[in-house]
């Protein structure tokens, strides 16, 4: 089975650095096959038999703790990431995909958490809490918008973003042949 291993606050914003040739070098050390990364902000690919997110979550993290690079992980497999992209509650604002973000959870947040994120006025900004994940449209962008910096924060849970068209290229190469 196909995994996306997503890398919490990695080499973004001039923090967290981590080469992704280490990253590589980790899973394949972990005995993972076809590890590839893409971009250079935290996402890997790799296949695993008989495994599960979560056995793969607490094996990474704790491999990546032993270099001492202390890093939150979350995985999903290629299914997770289908039903993401298939569940969109935001269609029109896939066409422009640098506009639209998920924020992938490591947990369920609180049902008051969830109405309090989704009703605060964030102005043209929206956000959807799904049991997938939190959808975000930010028509003006990521980088002026208040909705996008606090978010996952607001949400109370641990949590990474990867814009649209991330979440489609990891759905895309999570695909088996």
């Amino acid at each position: 089975m196909r995994y996306a291993v997503l890398l919490r606050a990695v080499n973004v914003g001039g923090t967290g650095k981590l080469p992704m040739s280490d990253l590589r070098e980790v899973l394949t050390g972990l005995g993972y096959d076809e590890v590839s990364t893409y971009l250079q902000s935290g996402n890997a690919l790799l296949s695993a038999d008989a495994t599960t997110p979560a056995a793969i979550r607490a094996r990474v993290e704790q491999a990546l703790a032993a270099r001492s690079a202390r890093v939150d992980v979350l995985v999903r497999t290629h299914a997770d990431l289908a039903r993401i992209v298939e569940d969109n509650p935001y269609p029109d604002a896939a066409a422009t995909p640098t506009r639209l973000w998920v924020g992938f959870l490591a947990s369920t947040p609180s049902a008051q958490a969830v109405e309090t994120v989704q009703t605060t006025d964030w102005g043209e900004d929206r956000i959807t809490v799904t049991a997938d994940g939190a959808y975000l449209t930010l028509p003006g962008g990521g980088g002026r918008s208040k909705l996008a910096a606090v978010a996952l924060a607001r949400l109370g849970v641990l949590g990474t973003m990867r814009n649209w068209n991330t979440v489609l290229a990891l759905r895309d190469r999570t695909a088996t042949p």
